[in-house]
C-alpha cells in the first residue's frame, strides 16, 4: 500500500492506513490529542484530561514547580485537586561570616545542604513550608533554627536556617524532609570554615588551630556537640535548632547551622557545626551535604 501522508505532528500509520494510538485523523492526516491519556508527538504528558494544576497542563506540558523563597515566616502549599503524590526539592540556607574574615577571604561559613523526596499526600491538604534563612555576621541565626552567635559582627557569625517542609501541622515533629543549615564562621584568618549542613550528618566547623574550639554536626539522633574553650564554650544543638556560640568577651566564635539536628555551637575561637538532614517521611529520598550559598530555597512539583 502507498504511504498515506502525514499531518503536523507526525505519526505513524499502520497496515490499514489508520491513526496509531494517541492520534486522530483519517489515516492521511493524523493529529495528537491532548486528553486523551496518551503522550505523543509534541506533547510532554498526557494524564488523561485537559485541566491545568495537576502536574500536565491543559496544552500536555510540565507544569513549573511551586518555587518557595526566603521570607522568614511559614509559608503554606495546598495540595491540588486530583493530586496524590509532589516531589519535594529543598536546599538549607548558608552560615554566616563576621565581617573581617569576609573583607579578606569572602563567605566561609558552612553551605546549606540539599534534601530531596516524594511525598503522598491528599488533595486539598495543606503543607507547612519554612525555607531557611542565612547567617549573618553577629549574633542572630537564621531563620528557622540557626544558632545563636556572639554579638560582635567583626569576629562573630551565626548559623544558616533548615529548609523544611511539614505535614499535619507546624510543629518540629511533623517534618517529612528537611534540608541542613551551615555553621557560622568566626574570625580566622582563613583558616577553615563553618561546617557544611545536610547529609545523615551535618560536617563540624573546621577551624584547624584550635579544632577542639570547633561545634560538630548534628545527626539522625542528636544534636552536634558544641566546641570546648575555658570558660566559654558552644551549646550542642537540639532538635531543629543549632547550637549557641561561646560568649567570649572578645567574640570570635560561630554557632550552628538548624538542622533535622542543630549543629553545635563553637566555643570562642572555633567555627560552628551544620545541621543535618532528614528525609524519613519522604520516599526516593536524597540527602547531601553542603553546596548552597545564600538563603535557602523549596520547591513543590506535581509528580
Amino acid at each position: 500500500m502507498t504511504p498515506h501522508s502525514r499531518g503536523h505532528h507526525e505519526s505513524t500509520l499502520d497496515g490499514t492506513c489508520a491513526c496509531n494510538a494517541g492520534y486522530t485523523g483519517d489515516g492521511v492526516t493524523c493529529n495528537t490529542v491532548c486528553g486523551d491519556g496518551v503522550t505523543a508527538g509534541a506533547e510532554a504528558c498526557d494524564d488523561g484530561n485537559t485541566v491545568g494544576g495537576d502536574g500536565c497542563s491543559s496544552t500536555c506540558q510540565i507544569e513549573a514547580p511551586t518555587v518557595f523563597a526566603y521570607t522568614g515566616a511559614a509559608q503554606q502549599y495546598v495540595v491540588p485537586a486530583g493530586v496524590t503524590s509532589v516531589r519535594i526539592k529543598a536546599w538549607g540556607a548558608m552560615g554566616g561570616t563576621c565581617t573581617n574574615d569576609f573583607a579578606s577571604c569572602g563567605d566561609i561559613g558552612g553551605k546549606g545542604g540539599y534534601a530531596e523526596g516524594v511525598l503522598t499526600v491528599t488533595p486539598g491538604e495543606t503543607l507547612w513550608v519554612y525555607v531557611g534563612g542565612r547567617g549573618i555576621a553577629g549574633a542572630t541565626g537564621g531563620f528557622n533554627g540557626g544558632g545563636t552567635s556572639c554579638a560582635t559582627t567583626a569576629t562573630c557569625g551565626s548559623g544558616g536556617g533548615a529548609s523544611d517542609v511539614r505535614r499535619g501541622g507546624a510543629t518540629l515533629a511533623q517534618r517529612v524532609i528537611v534540608a541542613g543549615g551551615g555553621g557560622g564562621a568566626e574570625y580566622s584568618a582563613c583558616n577553615g570554615t563553618g561546617g557544611d549542613g545536610g547529609g545523615d550528618s551535618g560536617v563540624g566547623g573546621s577551624e584547624a588551630a584550635s579544632s577542639a574550639y570547633n561545634g560538630k554536626g548534628g545527626t539522625q539522633v542528636a544534636g552536634g556537640a558544641g566546641g570546648v574553650y575555658p570558660s566559654y564554650n558552644g551549646s550542642p544543638g537540639a532538635l531543629g535548632v543549632g547550637g549557641a556560640a561561646g560568649m567570649h568577651p572578645a567574640g570570635h566564635a560561630g554557632s550552628g547551622g538548624g538542622g533535622y539536628y542543630g549543629g553545635g555551637g563553637a566555643g570562642a575561637d572555633g567555627h560552628g557545626g551544620g545541621g543535618s538532614g532528614y528525609i524519613g517521611g519522604v520516599s526516593s529520598g536524597v540527602n547531601t551535604v553542603g553546596g548552597r550559598s545564600g538563603d535557602g530555597e523549596v520547591s513543590i512539583s506535581l509528580y
